[in-house]
Formats: C-alpha cells, sequence, structure tokens
C-alpha cells in the first residue's frame, strides 16, 4: 500500500534568510581531515547537503534527509519503530557513524540491539539550526575510530549569530486511509547575542508525535515490517552558549536531551512474553564543552564530551541468562552506555614539513583523544572499556 500525504502544514521561519548554494569549488568541509579544507581538495568522497537542499524537502529524520546523497541507502532496512536505518556504500548502519559538530552522538549498537538501532537516527536539530551536512562515504577509521568504518555523517550547526535569529516549523501528514497513523512535527530555534561580539546564545528544541498504524504487514503471504508500526512521542531539547575572548579564541559550552517513547502494549515491537515491556523508552544526555584557538595555518579544536544513553522498557530471557539466575526472567533488563571523550586536533603548520617515501606532506593533522566507556547490557554485567590513542 502507498502512503500519501494528503495535506502539509508549515509555519515560514520568522527573521530566517537561507544563504545561497555555493560553488563546489568554495565549499569548505572539515569532516574528511579534521580541519576546514575545500571539498575539491578533500581525500575522501564526500557530499554536502546545504541548508536550502534540506529546505526544500520534508523530513521526519536524519536518515529521511539524506535519501537522495549518492552511495547512501537508507531503505534497505527499517527499523522496529519505523525509523529508517542509515548505510553507506553497503555496511551495515551499525558503522555509520553520527556526528553533530564533529561530536559523536546517541551510543552504539550494542545498547539498541535486535533491529532497534533507528533510535539512534531519530534525533535532528531544527533546520533552521543547520549549515549544512556532510557525508563521508567510505572508511574514516583512522579519523573517527572503528565506528565510521562505512562512513561519517556529520551535521554542522550555525554558530555565533551577530544579531537574534528565530525560527518556528510546524508540519502535519494526513494519511489517505485512516489504517495509517497521522503524523506532527514541531520544531524551533533561536540565536543571537547575550554581550555584542563576545557571548552568544543558541536555543534549539522538536517534538514529533506519531499515531500508531493498524497494518501489522505489507504482503499477504508473509511478515514484512512496516514503516511507522506504532505509536510514538520524540521530544529534543538543547542549548549552546559561545564566549569569543578574542578574535583567535572561542569557548563553547553545550547541553543536550532527547526522549523518545513507543507504545509495545499490543507486542507491536516485541513480545510482551519475550523480553519487552509495555512501553519502550529510549533516553541521551550529552554535555560538551570546548575550545578553540585559530592560528594563521588552520584551527586548533579541543573539547571534552559526556554522553549517557539508555534504552529502557527491556526484560531480561532466560535465554541470556545462566541457568542459576533463572529466576531473574522478567525483570528489568539494563540496556546503558556512558561516554566521556576528551578530544584535540590541530592541523599541522605548512612550515613543519613531513616526508612520506618520495612525498612531502605539507597537510597533516596531529589529534590527541581519550575515550573511557562504560556499559552495562545485561542484569548484573557491566564493564569499564577506557581507551587511549594518539
Amino acid at each position: 500500500m502507498r502512503i500519501t500525504t494528503l495535506a502539509s502544514v508549515v509555519i515560514p521561519c520568522l527573521g530566517f534568510s537561507a544563504s545561497s548554494i555555493a560553488a563546489a569549488e568554495d565549499v569548505m568541509i572539515v569532516s574528511a581531515s579534521g580541519y576546514e579544507k575545500k571539498l575539491t581538495n578533500a581525500a575522501a568522497s564526500v557530499s554536502v547537503i546545504s541548508q536550502e537542499e534540506l529546505q526544500s524537502s520534508q523530513y521526519h529524520d536524519l536518515a529521511e534527509a539524506l535519501r537522495s546523497v549518492e552511495g547512501v541507502d537508507v531503505e534497505s532496512g527499517t527499523g522496529k519503530t519505523g525509523g529508517l536505518e542509515i548505510s553507506i556504500r553497503g555496511m551495515p548502519a551499525s558503522y555509520t557513524l553520527i556526528l553533530i559538530d564533529g561530536v559523536r552522538q546517541g551510543g552504539s549498537s550494542d545498547v539498541t540491539p535486535n533491529g532497534f538501532s533507528a533510535m539512534n537516527t531519530g534525533f535532528m536539530p531544527p533546520l533552521a539550526a543547520i549549515e549544512r551536512i556532510e557525508v563521508i562515504r567510505g572508511p574514516m577509521s583512522t579519523l573517527y575510530g572503528s565506528d565510521a568504518m562505512g562512513g561519517v555523517v556529520n551535521i554542522i550547526t550555525r554558530k555565533n549569530a551577530d544579531k537574534w535569529l528565530s525560527s518556528v516549523n510546524a508540519g502535519l501528514n494526513l494519511q489517505e486511509s485512516n489504517k495509517w497513523g497521522n503524523s506532527s512535527q514541531f520544531n524551533f530555534w533561536s540565536s543571537g547575542p547575550l554581550v555584542d561580539d563576545s557571548v552568544s546564545l543558541q536555543v534549539r528544541g522538536s517534538t514529533q508525535q506519531r499515531q500508531g498504524s493498524s497494518v501489522t504487514s505489507l504482503s499477504d503471504t508473509a511478515a514484512t515490517r512496516i514503516p511507522y508500526p506504532t505509536e510514538s512521542q520524540n521530544y529534543n531539547l538543547g542549548a549552546r552558549l559561545d564566549w569569543k575572548a578574542s578574535e583567535q579564541d572561542v569557548l563553547w559550552f553545550d547541553m543536550d536531551t532527547t526522549r523518545q517513547r513507543y507504545d509495545n502494549r499490543d507486542g507491536q515491537l516485541g513480545s510482551l512474553t519475550g523480553g519487552y515491556d509495555r512501553t519502550l523508552r529510549y533516553e541521551r544526555n550529552k554535555i560538551s564543552a570546548g575550545y578553540d584557538h585559530t592560528f594563521t595555518f588552520g584551527t586548533w579544536k579541543s573539547y571534552l564530551n559526556w554522553n549517557e544513553t539508555e534504552n529502557k522498557g527491556r526484560e531480561l530471557v532466560r535465554s541470556v541468562l545462566k541457568r542459576d539466575k533463572w529466576g531473574l526472567a522478567g525483570q528489568p533488563r539494563e540496556l546503558k552506555e556512558s561516554n566521556l571523550i576528551l578530544n584535540s586536533c590541530s592541523p599541522g603548520d605548512p612550515i613543519v614539513t613531513l616526508t612520506a617515501g618520495k612525498d612531502v606532506l605539507t597537510d597533516w593533522l596531529y589529534c590527541i583523544r581519550f575515550m573511557k566507556e562504560k556499559d552495562s547490557k545485561y542484569g548484573g554485567y557491566s564493564g569499564e572499556h577506557p581507551t587511549k590513542f594518539l
């Protein structure tokens, strides 16, 4: 059955004007090398989605915004919650790393097992807050770690507005058949200076409401997963404070929280007797602080990021318990992960050259990273995984 959108209601942006799309040779990106450089000079396959391109289409989540990007497949997999999964060049969705301003978002696939990885892509900053989206197709493990074996999606947001700008958007999708649930969304963004040429503030938020569907399968002969199978609510709220201490130095602080709720009263997402509660929840809290210093040859960027992700509503089943623990079956199963990441990267001074065989390298990057991960995936099981690398 084809889902048809019959109505769409949009409140225009207030006090907002989109910038024109720059020519490819003038587009600057940061994801491919860790520092700003021209798109045409990037040593990777990179696509850039401008804000004007995002404005021209309606989307519910990040995966829908990437639907038209070459080498990105969001149609091959639909998560149990109805969200589309992001696969780059045929790699599993778990190998696509999602970043916002270079900072990783959400938890690993271990926190969302059994077809729930779309929970990690069910959030996105409001449209007016996005400057562009950079998509790297291909392995970027050297720069970003093993989570980026398939590729990287980096959402670059607008910063340091010199005057107050605000945006409010609302949308409503009505389905042709009452077998399919209607959906609505609302988001806002506001940014401006608190102190001229020094301190600026950004606040943002969004909510998505979706009705459930009475359709259980798209096929009359086989069970198939359908999009948007159950009632859901998705909330996101965040704020960022920037302090421009000098022309070369900027300090910033960012907080963000996400809440997702999915109805499972009829076992649409998982059997009520097989490890699933009547309501499933996904919660994420993130706090970041950073410092940027601009040299004549580039910008040294450092940040400290704490990220906690929890998947609630799962229960312990015998298959994951030892025999002497079978009595715990039916108890809440904890799926929780927290990360503490320290990252500091600086482009190399072009005066200092490196040699590799016959090649002389004047375009290089030096990074120091530290990550400490703590997770709990089963009842009574937890682990800490400190990782240090240069």
